[in-house]
């Protein structure tokens, strides 16, 4: 099953038995978003510069920029404990069901929750 997400693991600095991932949200609305930005941006800074270094350093902070405006990313933690079923994707899906159930939208958490099921069964 395609869910549109990515996952990159961050380094924690601090010794501790959760690790941190960053999961990305590559669904095509958001991946359009971000070619109409790279569309309509000014890249005036990069090709102003002569240095070759500058210029390289300039490229990176303008995609950075871009890309996190328009990609929008979550920090799951994931615990010594937990399943090997349980990746960083399961971990925000069941976290955004727990809410939707707090908040009464039941019908919602239940939808969420074969989807999860689905993706559990496929890994």
């Amino acid at each position: 099953m395609a869910t549109g997400y990515q996952v990159k693991y961050t380094c924690n600095n601090q010794p501790s038995s959760r690790k941190k991932f960053v999961v990305f949200d590559l669904r095509d609305s958001n991946i359009d978003t971000l070619r109409y930005c790279l569309n309509n941006s000014t890249w005036k800074n990069v090709y102003d510069c002569t240095d070759i270094n500058v210029k390289f350093q300039n490229l990176v902070q303008t995609l950075l920029i871009i890309m996190s405006r328009c990609i929008p990313a979550r920090v799951v933690r994931l615990g010594r404990n937990d399943p090997p079923f349980i990746t960083p994707l399961v971990r925000m899906l069941l976290n955004k069901r727990r809410i939707l159930r707090r908040r009464g939208k039941i019908h919602e958490a239940d939808t969420l929750a074969e989807k999860i099921n689905v993706i559990i069964r496929s890994n």
